[in-house]
């Protein structure tokens, strides 16, 4: 126990060290992350972010039918909130500073606004670096350069990028891609530079840089798309025996499938909505009787 390290009887509460460490662990804690990916959110933010939105909906002097009452209204603010974020995505671009930039064009083509302006930020600052060679070994596909910029007569934000040039792929020292899912400027800078001189592979994001999670298509898939052929025949040859864990993951197919097609339906013109809206009416008419047999 980390109180064992401590002499006598003194614990870790009491111990001024370990509290002054404690204060400021937002500062230090993020180092020893740097090799797990994050997407930039610690465990105790998630945490604390999902509370606050529960606190808004529940309160402790509910009973049983006020809180499902209350948790339907958050999943049905939270559900909005997506749609109207599926439509923006979907009805507008974002907003490209540099517009003679194929990298910046690129991502704003893939990605969700949200993730575009971050790598976009990221991308803007690479102007304040300057790069150098670092070694040469071309003839093993490998190349390593170093970016830095300068303040004061100093260099500061030096950082060494390790190039595999058969696979276009990049490793920077600072992390932030492996730990964040976004590339870092020193990535950009090298890339851009790659690209002026030739190399058509680093004028666009290399899809192994394209995280799923980030893109527009991530939330487009198509209803139903590939799931039977995956999956086989999903009907239960012991119909009897459906387990707990079977159930819940019935419930979370046939949640996302839906809540994918209310989407998209939400954002077609009337004749479109109205005529699946009637064979989503005579489906749902067909399953009940199906099911109370």
């Amino acid at each position: 126990m980390v109180s064992d390290c401590f002499p006598g009887s003194e614990t870790v509460d009491g111990h001024q060290w370990m509290q002054y460490l404690k204060k400021f662990r937002h500062q230090w804690c993020s180092l020893y992350l740097r090799d797990q990916f994050t997407a930039g959110m610690l465990t105790t933010q998630a945490s604390e972010s999902c509370n606050s939105q529960v606190r808004l909906f529940l309160k402790p002097k509910h009973n049983l039918d006020e809180f499902f009452i209350h948790f339907t209204g958050l999943l049905a603010d939270k559900r909005r909130k997506e749609t109207e974020s599926d439509y923006d995505a979907l009805q507008s671009a974002p907003y490209i500073v540099l517009e003679k930039s194929s990298i910046l064009q690129h991502a704003a083509k893939i990605f969700t606004k949200n993730i575009f302006h971050r790598i976009q930020e990221q991308y803007l600052e690479i102007e304040d670096y300057l790069i150098e060679l670092v070694q040469d070994n071309r003839d093993d596909g490998f190349i390593s350069y170093r970016t830095y910029k300068m303040e004061d007569d100093e260099r500061s934000d030096e950082r060494v990028i390790l190039v595999d040039t058969s696979t276009a792929t990049l490793v920077c020292d600072c992390r932030m891609f492996r730990t964040f899912g976004v590339l870092c400027r020193h990535m950009l800078k090298v890339m851009r530079f790659l690209g002026e001189f030739g190399n058509d592979s680093m004028r666009t994001i290399p899809d192994h840089y394209i995280l799923k999670r980030w893109t527009l298509e991530a939330r487009r898939k198509e209803v139903g798309d590939g799931d039977a052929d995956e999956k086989g025949d999903t009907s239960h040859s012991h119909e009897n025996e459906t387990g707990k864990g079977d159930i819940a993951m019935r419930y979370r197919e046939t949640t996302a499938m839906f809540n994918q097609l209310a989407t998209k339906l939400s954002m077609a013109d009337e004749k479109v909505y109205n005529r699946w809206m009637g064979a989503l009416q005579k489906v749902c008419k067909e399953a009940n009787k199906a099911l109370s047999k």
